[in-house]
This record gives structure tokens, C-alpha cells and sequence, in this order.
């Protein structure tokens, strides 16, 4: 795969593009959070409750006197942190149920595959609800949650890329000089099929991201006063007649997320599907 091609005909999109430098604009923040935020992210100003924007407070305070810009870009360590680990693990675990169902095929193919459509199934944000409310709300639980529903998206994905690469050239050949399946599979055939599951990753990223501040907005995510733009909101929502600053914020830090990894999600889409097509 031509990664340096591929590079070139994205910056020719432009919505690509600015996803692309959205995505790393919450990525600095999430790094140099605490030499970006103006305050403790945590500390209180109780006679400052719900004041709105000012000089002092960009972003106004919340409830507990807080300051919201400090929150939203310390949320931004949360959120993306919680996202990268949920999307990496379901990219792990289903890309090798994945490849394992399309490389042997058969009773191995059904079993994995039938079990995967069962998950699917189940709407993701039920699926989480149910998983966090089981094993109770933490990081964890929450990273557990989120992946269940994606894992089986990137094995059908990985399956499809494994079989369109299973039957080329290069799969004979490696087997003709007695190379173990495994290694065939991912030595050979998954470098090639990497495209899509790219693709796949980013895009849930953007699900992902929705999916922790719906569950921190219902009170099942990322428990207070840790900093996250879902339970943020979820606070807010009760003042929001007299303080809309509380809840525009947070949700506009929401909103900017997941609207970059779609449109680099939905760029990389347009550029890798004619180069696959081509080769």
C-alpha cells in the first residue's frame, strides 16, 4: 500500500483536510492539557457559580464554579484517551476473529460469523447500557462497552479484505515454501488488507467518542469530577435556561470531535477505495 500516495491525493480533499487538523488540534490538547488550561480543572468557585463568559473564564464556570474551558480541554485527555483504547481493542480482537473466519472458511467461518451477526444485532448504545450497568461504571467497563459493538464491524470488514486477498500470487507462494497459516495471515495477507480496517478505525473513533458522552450523560461513563464533555453536559442540562454556556460548550467540543474523524473518516474512504479498485 502507497501510503505517501495515498497522503497526496487526501490533501487534495478539503473536508479531509480539515478533519485532519480538527483531529490534531484535540490531540494537542489532550497532551499539553495541563500547560493549556488556564485552571485546576477541578477547583471550585462557589460564588462564581454559573457565571458566564468572561475575560477570567473564557468559557463561563459551571455549577460547582468550575471552569468550563479548563473541563472541556481536559476532557479532551479523557475522551480521546477512552477512545483510542476501546477502537484499538476492537480492532485487534476483530481483525484476527476476522481473518482467522475468512482464511479457513467453512464450520470455523459460521461459527465466528454467526456469532458476530448476533452482537450486531443489538443496538451499540443498548449493548453498552446493559454491559456498564452489569459489571458497574469505570474506565474499564466503559472501554469493555464500547468495543463489544465494534468488534464485530472490523471482523466482517477484516473477513471480506482476508478473502479478496487469500486466493493472489503472493498467498501461493508463501505457502509453496511452507509458511505456517498464521504467518501467512498476518505477515502476508492482513499488511494488504489494511485499507478498509483503516478506515474502519477512524470512523469509530467518531462513534466512539459519541458513545463514551452518551453513557457519561446518562451517568453510566466517566464518573465526576473527572472531567468528560458527556457528564459535563449531563450537569448542565438543568441550568440550561440560565446558563447556557454550561451545556454549549462540552457539546460543541463533542460536535468538533466527531465531525473530524468523519470527514478524514469519510476523505481516506474517497482515497483509498480507487486505489484498492486499481490495484
Amino acid at each position: 500500500m502507497e501510503w505517501k500516495k495515498i497522503w497526496k491525493r487526501l490533501k487534495k480533499n478539503r473536508f479531509a483536510v480539515v478533519g485532519f487538523w480538527i483531529i490534531i488540534a484535540f490531540i494537542v490538547m489532550a497532551i499539553f492539557a495541563p500547560y493549556i488550561a488556564p485552571y485546576d480543572p477541578n477547583e471550585q468557585d462557589l460564588l462564581a457559580s454559573l457565571q458566564g463568559p468572561s475575560l477570567a473564564h473564557p468559557f463561563g464556570v459551571d455549577y460547582f464554579g468550575r471552569d468550563i474551558l479548563s473541563r472541556v480541554i481536559w476532557g479532551s485527555r479523557v475522551s480521546l484517551t477512552l477512545s483510542v483504547e476501546a477502537v484499538l481493542l476492537a480492532t485487534v480482537v476483530g481483525t484476527f476473529i476476522g481473518a482467522i473466519a475468512g482464511y479457513y472458511g467453512g464450520a470455523i467461518d459460521e461459527v465466528l460469523m454467526r456469532t458476530m451477526d448476533v452482537f450486531l444485532a443489538i443496538p451499540s448504545i443498548l449493548l453498552a447500557v446493559a454491559i456498564v450497568a452489569v459489571l458497574g461504571p469505570s474506565n474499564f467497563n466503559l472501554i469493555l462497552a464500547i468495543s463489544a459493538y465494534a468488534v464485530p464491524q472490523f471482523s466482517r470488514i477484516a473477513r471480506g479484505a482476508v478473502l479478496a486477498e487469500k486466493n493472489k500470487e503472493y498467498v501461493e507462494a508463501a505457502k509453496s515454501v511452507g509458511e505456517n497459516s498464521l504467518v501467512i495471515i498476518f505477515k502476508y495477507i492482513l499488511p494488504n488488507a489494511l485499507p478498509p480496517i483503516v478506515i474502519q478505525a477512524t470512523l469509530r473513533m467518531a462513534a466512539s467518542i459519541m458513545s463514551i458522552a452518551g453513557l457519561g450523560f446518562l451517568g453510566l461513563g466517566v464518573q465526576p469530577p473527572t472531567p468528560e464533555w458527556g457528564t459535563d453536559l449531563s450537569l448542565a442540562r438543568t441550568y440550561l435556561e440560565i446558563a447556557p454556556h454550561a451545556g454549549i460548550f462540552p457539546g460543541l467540543a463533542i460536535f468538533l470531535a466527531v465531525m473530524g474523524f468523519n470527514f478524514l473518516g469519510d476523505g481516506l474512504n474517497e482515497v483509498i477505495n480507487p486505489t484498492l479498485k486499481d490495484r
